[in-house]
């Protein structure tokens, strides 16, 4: 059990330093400069105090004492001189006589070493030690210090010039703080990622776990684009992500049953595409009451729970030491010298190196706050369960009267397009047109009913491409926003993550940049 604490100075620490100094005078006076007299005194201490704590307000120092289990002033520990560009600052410390070889001042320097690097990101840390005082030289060695350049007549000691040297230690450099802001599946994605790559990350949420669109989404995980593509790579890597993911990620399930498309006269292809005819989709789809001729089958096509698996990804996250806050809406943002250090909350601001916008439609009003205008709106769909009997859809239907696929416990989802608002086309009347449907179209869906309808807002970018990579209003903040985010969201948390951390460009990112809204 640890008998001593170290801890920031306080204005009630004058006292008890006082009485620390002058018990302790002579003893130091052995191996350093002696202070003025009027120190020693209650105005001398105060005004000492002050001084320091206002340094530490300015960022300029970190005054530490060390008191025991009593609550004694017992040793002080100083960074001083920081400077934070250069990523520089000198240690100090002093540990009084009765105190001595008991390990205070190496437990003073690992402590010192600690706020340096976690607190204060500071890449080197610089000492300087008399060369007869062979305890000193011993802890600043012990702690990694390196001895460097001899520096003569560095203190005056008992009346005499006493020369020694200066250390050094390089700090091993700080893991990067990333707020993730959204705890849907994309900003599940980016945090399992960017902490696998050692990030200090926290994901921040304004509502519940995946209580946006995911968990409105059909989750169909498909490569399918009709026309041009302009993220071609992109959307071509996020079958084989998935499948990566799922073998990383415990409870983390894919359905790769396939899908079957027909009758939808939109063009939509992918390089697995297959022609099949009629007996074929018979053998896939045996509940179709009438098999089309021929349809497009894509056999790597498959679905997920799209909930469960943002779950699933942050559980993974977690244990990783990412932190999850939910229900914590961002009320702002912390700019300094052009550059995002943090968030606020209700809670307080937590500070961060790099901010991810993966908000969903609530992106661009972030990105607003920060003087960036991203052209997204949110795109309505609808989004349908039913309960059914398992087994009636192996893979995903995507037909002219309706898409489908069924889920291993048997509810059936659908998805339909939004149309307007009048009473005929809100969601409960159109989840009883579906079921009428389904119900034509599939084999023993009699007692189909159903179970929820609602509209999801789906993030739409204004010419349909991804918005992914910083913003050049403001360094430091990474906007990931885009439709479908359920199936890029594999793909984009491994290269993004590559971006964020590792400062590798993604060349199938190269189309989705915010810049482009600037011209």
């Amino acid at each position: 059990m640890s008998t001593h604490t170290i801890r920031t100075l306080r204005p009630d620490d004058a006292a008890p330093l006082l009485a620390f100094e002058q018990a302790n005078r002579a003893w130091f006076e052995r191996h350093i400069d002696g202070r003025p007299d009027d120190f020693y005194s209650i105005d001398g201490i105060h005004a000492h105090v002050a001084q320091f704590l206002d340094e530490h307000a300015q960022g300029r120092m970190h005054p530490c004492v060390i008191v025991n289990a009593h609550g004694e002033l017992i040793g002080r520990a100083n960074l001083k001189d920081i400077d934070r560009q250069q990523g520089v600052a000198e240690v100090g410390y002093r540990i009084g006589q009765q105190q001595a070889g008991k390990g205070l001042a190496t437990a003073a320097l690992h402590h010192l070493i600690a706020l340096a690097q976690d607190e204060w990101r500071l890449q080197r840390l610089c000492a300087c030690a008399i060369d007869d005082n062979a305890a000193s030289i011993r802890v600043l060695e012990r702690c990694g210090f390196v001895q460097g350049v001899a520096v003569p007549d560095i203190a005056m000691v008992a009346g005499n010039v006493v020369d020694g040297h200066a250390y050094a230690l390089e700090l091993r450099a700080a893991p990067q703080r990333i707020i993730v802001i959204g705890a849907g599946i994309v900003g599940a994605s980016l945090a399992y990622h960017l902490a696998g790559k050692g990030a200090q990350v926290t994901v921040v949420e304004a509502g519940g776990i995946a209580s946006g669109v995911t968990g409105t989404s059909f989750a169909w995980i498909n490569t399918s684009c009709a026309g041009p593509d302009p993220i071609a790579a992109l959307r071509g890597g996020a079958i084989a992500a998935w499948r990566q993911l799922e073998t990383q990620v415990p409870g983390l399930t894919l359905r790769w049953h396939g899908a079957l498309s027909y009758g939808t006269q939109d063009g939509r292809m992918s390089p697995e595409s297959i022609l099949i005819d009629r007996a074929r989709i018979a053998q896939l789809e045996p509940q179709l009451r009438q098999p089309p001729q021929q349809a497009v089958y894509e056999p790597e096509q498959g679905a997920l729970d799209a909930v469960a698996a943002t779950h699933a990804l942050l559980a993974a996250a977690r244990a990783l030491s990412a932190t999850i806050r939910t229900h914590t809406p961002v009320l702002g943002f912390v700019v300094q010298d052009g550059r995002v250090a943090g968030v606020k909350t209700a809670a307080g601001v937590i500070e961060a190196d790099v901010i991810v916008l993966a908000a969903g439609t609530g992106t661009a009003a972030l990105a607003a706050q920060l003087g960036a205008n991203l052209p997204i709106h949110a795109s309505p769909a609808i989004f349908l369960r039913f309960q059914a009997p398992p087994g009636l859809v192996r893979g995903i239907i995507s037909s002219h009267a309706m898409e489908v696929r069924q889920a291993e416990d048997g509810t059936m989802l659908a998805a339909e397009d939004y149309v307007d608002d009048a009473p005929e086309n809100q969601p409960a009347a159109m989840a009883q047109r579906t079921a009428g449907t389904i119900r034509n179209e599939l084999k023993g869906t009699e007692a189909i009913a159903p179970a929820f309808a609602c509209i999801g807002l789906r993030p739409m970018p204004f010419d349909g491409v991804p918005v992914i990579g910083y913003l050049p209003q403001v360094e430091g903040v990474y906007v990931c926003a885009m439709h479908p985010g359920v199936v890029l969201a594999a793909i984009l948390g491994k290269l993004a993550s590559g971006e964020i951390v590792d400062g590798e460009p993604a060349s199938a990112l190269a189309a989705c940049r915010p810049a482009r809204f600037q011209a």
